[in-house]
């Protein structure tokens, strides 16, 4: 429950820093208009979409795969990943306004699966802003 009131508090803290701030522009890529979502590896895509879906409230908006080459080479020329590797499923969720959280189970011969820490690279955290900071944590902290 720490982790929930530790996000909501540093989205408030950025608020309140952000509050006299001019509105953030793009000013490098020629068109750019913004961040579209956030891809994140899980070791459970049900359990992790369970989680946004039910204990934040956000809302599925789609769901596919499993994606696989057994015999070729695309997983590596397209991601990057061995090309054994197979992305069982890809579910994208949107909690509120703003970028959306796209949610990837994968298995590979050469997985590792120790979570990175915030302090290594590779580590990450989400943060929502949200207008009643204790009653969202009320609300996530009850249906968790």
């Amino acid at each position: 429950m720490l982790r929930y009131a530790r996000c909501f508090a540093i989205a408030a803290i950025g608020t309140a820093l952000l509050g006299g701030t001019i509105t953030a522009r793009a000013d490098g890529v020629p068109g750019l208009r913004g961040h579209d979502h956030t891809g994140i590896t899980v070791p459970d895509i049900k359990q992790a979409a369970d989680f946004f879906i039910n204990a934040l409230g956000c809302k599925e908006a789609m769901s596919f795969g499993p994606f696989a080459d057994e015999k070729g080479n695309f997983m590596a020329d397209l991601l990057n990943v061995n090309p054994r590797a197979v992305i069982h499923q890809i579910t994208l969720v949107r909690c509120g306004y703003g970028s959306n959280i796209e949610l990837f189970q994968y298995s590979s011969p050469d997985q590792k699966t120790v979570t990175p820490k915030n302090s290594d690279v590779g580590g990450y955290h989400i943060a929502f802003y949200v207008d009643d900071i204790k009653a969202a944590k009320d609300y996530s902290t009850a249906r968790a």
